[in-house]
């Protein structure tokens, strides 16, 4: 009995293998559309591939010049940086060469302070001895 429903399920299999590539025969569309739809999926994706491209190139473009202008704006600050630098420097030269004046003028001012007693002491002293 397995054997006999074994076989007929065959037979079965056989038949509808059958039909069905008498259908593909007949009908010889199925294999053009699928060749078709192949080409329109090229296609498209050839399509989708260039429109990527292109604006894979026009953000590139955007980028070098964004680039560009990050570069010419470095050069700008750099130059700026240098002239602060240069200005900084000098200014530094100059408060040197003021508190080197100052110091000396302390000094001096010390010295003199120092005569002026003296000479209030000398005074006070012929003074006394005039008296």
């Amino acid at each position: 009995m397995k054997q006999l429903l074994v076989k007929f399920r065959l037979e079965q299999y056989g038949t509808c293998l059958a039909i069905a590539l008498a259908m593909s025969v007949v009908s010889g569309s199925p294999p053009a559309l699928s060749a078709d739809k192949k080409d329109l999926r090229q296609r498209e994706a050839q399509r989708r591939t260039q429109q990527a491209i292109k604006q894979a190139q026009a953000k590139n473009t955007e980028l070098e010049q964004a680039n560009t202008e990050l570069a010419a704006q470095l050069k700008e600050k750099e130059q700026s940086a240098a002239e602060i630098l240069s200005s900084l420097e000098g200014s530094t030269r100059k408060n040197k060469r003021l508190a080197d004046d100052v110091a000396r003028e302390q000094s001096r001012v010390a010295e003199l302070e120092a005569r002026l007693k003296e000479t209030e002491s000398n005074l006070l002293q012929t003074r006394t001895e005039l008296a």
